[in-house]
């Protein structure tokens, strides 16, 4: 089991080792050192942000059996959030 509440922060899933968070956070960093993404918020902070939509979109698509266009509500929530983090 990947997910539940007993399984904590120790899930593989949360792992911040994870290449996924890892690359996500790289390019955060270098959006923030160019002046491209906010840096009121941690390149941490954001870089959840980005993870827990992606995660958010992919679980509702499993919970709606594939009720909907998932490559298509994935790029409007990431535009969202883009609009979200950018820098002001």
């Amino acid at each position: 089991m990947q997910i539940g509440a007993e399984r904590g922060e120790s899930s593989q899933v949360a792992s911040e080792e994870r290449s996924l968070y890892t690359l996500i956070k790289a390019a955060v960093v270098q959006g923030q050192k160019k002046g491209e993404i906010r840096n009121d918020m941690t390149a941490d902070e954001v870089t959840r942000t980005v993870i827990r939509t992606m995660r958010g979109v992919i679980f509702d698509w499993c919970l709606t059996n594939g009720g909907f266009d998932l490559e298509k509500e994935s790029m409007r929530m990431f535009t969202l959030v883009s609009e979200g983090i950018r820098s002001k």
